[in-house]
C-alpha cells in the first residue's frame, strides 16, 4: 500500500486506518483522524507488516472506552518501522498514546513521543496547517532530510508524486518537502566552433530540495517565452547544486543565448536573465615564439595557415 490518504475511518476492533497481519508494507501514506475500539487507531500490525515513511497523526485507540485499546497511532508486535511521523495520537480518555510496541517491534529514524528506538526525535514536526489537513512539514522542521535512505526509494515517490529522496536524505513522513525553486545561469565553458557546455545552479533556499530543470537556448534571446526559444535541453529532476549539459550543432563564430528554467510542485522559476556566449571562430590555434615574434598555426576546418602575431594574446 503506497501513496494513500487514509482518513476518517473507524474499526469496531483493531486497525482504525490500516490492519496488516502476517505481512504487508505501508509506505508514503497519510493516516489521520481514524479510530479503533481496540488497538491501533491508525495502524495495527499483527505478526508482520512494516510501516515506512508514513505520517500517522490525530488517530485514536480504545474508541469505545473499554480500556482495552493501545497504540493510538501504531500498534505492532514485529518488525522495524522507519522514517515515520507518529505524533498527536491518543486513547479515548485523551491520554497521549502514539504507539504500542511489543515483541520484536521497534522504531528508528522517526518522530514520536515518548522517545523510543534508534535515532528517533520527539520535536514538533511543524506541520503546515493541520486545520486544513495539510500535514506536510515546514521548511524549519528538524525532520527535513533526517531519514535513512533505503534501496526502494531510488525509484519511489512521495504522496504528492515528488521523488522520495529530494535532498541529501529522505524526509520523515509521507511528504518530501519542496518549495518554489530558485535557479541561476553560470558561465558557459568548453566552447568550440560547434559545441559548448551550458551551466547553471539550482539554489538551496527556503526548503527547495530539487526541481525539474530545462535549459532553453538559441541564437536569439527569447527571455521567459519558452515556446519561442529555438531549442532546449531537458535535464529531468535534479537535486540542488550545479548542473551542466553539452550542446552541439553551433555555427562558427556565432552569438548564442541561454536561460535556465526550474519547476516543481510548488511553482516555477526562470534564471534572472539570459546569458550569452560566442562560438569559436577557429577550430584551434598553436603558436611558437621565434626572433621576437609569435607565429601561429591556425586550423580552420580543412584550411591551415601560418600567421605572424605581435604577441601570444593576439592568438586568443
Amino acid at each position: 500500500m503506497d501513496q494513500c490518504i487514509v482518513q476518517g475511518n473507524a474499526s469496531g476492533s483493531d486497525g482504525g486506518g490500516v490492519y496488516m497481519q502476517s505481512g504487508g508494507i505501508l509506505r508514503s501514506s497519510l493516516l489521520v483522524n481514524n479510530s479503533a475500539n481496540n488497538d491501533g487507531g491508525g495502524v495495527k500490525c499483527l505478526l508482520g507488516g512494516t510501516v515506512e515513511n508514513c505520517t500517522i497523526a490525530n488517530n485514536m485507540a480504545d474508541a469505545d472506552q473499554n480500556i482495552t485499546g493501545f497504540g493510538g497511532g501504531l500498534c505492532a508486535n514485529t518488525n522495524l518501522h522507519i522514517n515515520n511521523i507518529i505524533i498527536f495520537n491518543r486513547v479515548f480518555s485523551g491520554t497521549s498514546s502514539n504507539y504500542s510496541l511489543t515483541g520484536s517491534a521497534s522504531l528508528a529514524y522517526s518522530c514520536t513521543a515518548p522517545l523510543t528506538g534508534a535515532n528517533c526525535l520527539s520535536q514538533d514536526p511543524l506541520f503546515v496547517d493541520t486545520n486544513a489537513a495539510n500535514y506536510r512539514i515546514s521548511a524549519s522542521s528538524v525532520y527535513l532530510d533526517y531519514g535513512t535512505n533505503v534501496a526502494w526509494m531510488a525509484t519511489s515517490r512521495d504522496i504528492d508524486g515528488t521523488p522520495r529522496i529530494s535532498g541529501s536524505a529522505t524526509d520523515l513522513g509521507a511528504y518530501e518537502l519542496l518549495a518554489v525553486p530558485q535557479i541561476i545561469n553560470t558561465a558557459a565553458n568548453g566552447i568550440t566552433t560547434n559545441a559548448a557546455v551550458l551551466n547553471g545552479n539550482l539554489l538551496s533556499a527556503a526548503g527547495t530540495n530539487g526541481a525539474f530543470v530545462t535549459i532553453f537556448w538559441g541564437p536569439i534571446d527569447q527571455s521567459t517565452n519558452a515556446l519561442f526559444w529555438a531549442t532546449n535541453s531537458y535535464l529531468g529532476w535534479l537535486s540542488t547544486g550545479p548542473f551542466s549539459t553539452n550542446i552541439t550543432g553551433l555555427l562558427r563564430g556565432s552569438n548564442y543565448f541561454y536561460r535556465c528554467f526550474a519547476s516543481n510542485a510548488f511553482g516555477t522559476a526562470w534564471a534572472p536573465a539570459s546569458t550569452n556566449f560566442m562560438s569559436s571562430i577557429y577550430d584551434f590555434v598553436t603558436y611558437a615564439k621565434g626572433a621576437g615574434q609569435y607565429f601561429g598555426t591556425v586550423y580552420d576546418g580543412n584550411n591551415v595557415w601560418m600567421v605572424p602575431f605581435t604577441s601570444a594574446n593576439a592568438l586568443t
